[in-house]
């Protein structure tokens, strides 16, 4: 594994994250901790990028283009399961860009940017 430096963002409705600390990255797989302690995990495969985070609170993620996914939340013994449209998904070689939006039900509960930058 090769340790680089990371830049993440995650700009919601609701809510504002960014931070800056030192992963991991092998092969197509980023591992890093954030300023609590919380383990992310990204996978960049051929169609989509796989988004994990555990700690205090937990998550998977899968993002494509080609077809809607499912995505999971879980925080105080409860988990909320949602839709996840990609609206833009750009990965270049130092950095990953997604935009997209969570539906419960078929009803917009959230619209997020997430961009990673490493290096």
């Amino acid at each position: 594994m090769k340790n680089i430096e990371i830049t993440f963002s995650m700009i919601s409705l609701d809510s504002d994250s960014r931070f800056t600390t030192v992963g991991e990255i092998k092969g197509n797989r980023i591992i890093f901790n954030d300023n609590e302690n919380n383990r992310h995990y990204i996978i960049m495969n051929k169609d989509s990028v796989e988004y994990y985070k555990r700690g205090s609170m937990s998550m998977k993620y899968v993002f494509s283009l080609k077809h809607n996914t499912k995505g999971t939340y879980e925080v105080d013994n409860n988990t909320f399961k949602f839709v996840i449209k990609t609206c833009t998904m750009k990965i270049k070689d130092d950095e990953i860009m997604i935009e997209y939006d969570l539906l419960l039900d078929d009803e917009l509960i959230n619209h997020s940017t997430l961009v990673i930058k490493y290096s």
